[in-house]
């Protein structure tokens, strides 16, 4: 159920602490003991943080109600609810409502389940009709929605946050194509072998188009490393800082301990919250950074020290 490197990871560092570690059959939680004390792991989560910090973290609409009242900037978010359900009936206005107000103000609109990850049912939609397609859509499988007004990213940073320090930033960048001013996007795509499931949807009506040579595509508006983006690691510098200030007092705000701050940046600099994931994935920057196990292993190995207060 995990990915072989990060199970490595995880055995390697109780191994060299002499932490038990103790797994079971259909289940993603992993059982540490160290002397006395037993924490656990869950998928990407870690025996680290509170029950309703993790809750908050993984609850979008929630998480940027509470950064909001700390002055702290987050991308604006809206909650809509499911037809049918107490909290739709309780809603001043309709989920088309509130959706209809954002298009107008912003042109375009991003929908999402409210507990997201890895860019998975995320929508962009410039239209009612694609408002509608995106709602019955996620509402099939998820009860509550997010909607937020599409912002124009220039960067999109990760950092990784524990016990009130930063341990690593990278910076996403979108996946794109060089034109040859003589391929077909299609042609373009087969001799990169680039999978067609992570390209933008809207692009599968150019793929016979010939773009000029030089030409930069985007394939895809998503910052995800597993929808093909790319990472690369920040150092220290007064973008750095500035990164650091707003992700420790975005986790201190929701009062959690171990957890990775997305944060975009706008074409003017501005800097604001996207999100706070609890669970700290490092999956796909594992195979995309030639040091990236060694680097994924020093941040777990904090955080399982961390857990059974052992200094390292």
């Amino acid at each position: 159920m995990y990915p072989k490197d990060y199970l490595e990871i995880i055995y390697e560092i109780c191994k060299k602490h002499s932490i038990c570690i103790t797994s079971f059959e259909n289940t993603s939680v992993l059982c540490l003991s160290y002397k006395k004390e037993r924490h656990f792991i869950w998928s990407r989560r870690f025996d680290l943080n509170s029950a309703i910090a993790s809750r908050l973290a993984d609850n979008k609409f929630e998480t940027y109600q509470l950064l909001q009242s700390y002055g702290i900037p987050m991308v604006e978010c809206h909650k809509l609810s499911r037809i049918g359900t107490e909290e739709y009936e309780n809603t001043a206005s309709s989920n088309l409502c509130v959706c209809k107000n954002l298009l107008d103000q912003h042109g375009t609109i991003v929908i999402k389940p409210n507990n997201s990850y890895e860019g998975k049912n995320v929508y962009r939609c410039s239209s009612m009709k694609d408002v509608e397609t995106a709602l019955y859509s996620i509402y099939s499988s998820y009860k509550f929605i997010v909607v937020s007004p599409y912002i124009k990213v220039i960067n999109e940073y990760r950092t990784f946050f524990l016990n009130g320090t930063i341990l690593l930033i990278y910076k996403k960048s979108l996946p794109y194509i060089i034109a040859d001013g003589k391929s077909t996007l299609m042609e373009l795509l087969v001799s990169k072998s680039y999978d067609f499931e992570m390209i933008n949807h809207q692009l599968y009506q150019e793929l016979s188009h010939i773009y000029p040579i030089g030409e930069k595509i985007l394939l895809n508006w998503k910052f995800n490393l597993s929808q093909g983006s790319s990472c690369q690691i920040i150092d220290k510098s007064d973008l750095y800082l500035k990164l650091c200030n707003l992700a420790i007092k975005s986790a201190n705000a929701i009062g959690i301990s171990f957890a990775t701050v997305d944060i975009i940046e706008e074409g003017n600099g501005k800097l604001s919250v996207l999100e706070i994931n609890s669970g700290v994935a490092m999956d796909q920057f594992i195979q995309q950074v030639p040091k990236g196990k060694l680097m994924a292993t020093q941040i777990y190995e904090k955080a399982i020290l961390s857990m059974f207060h052992i200094k390292q």
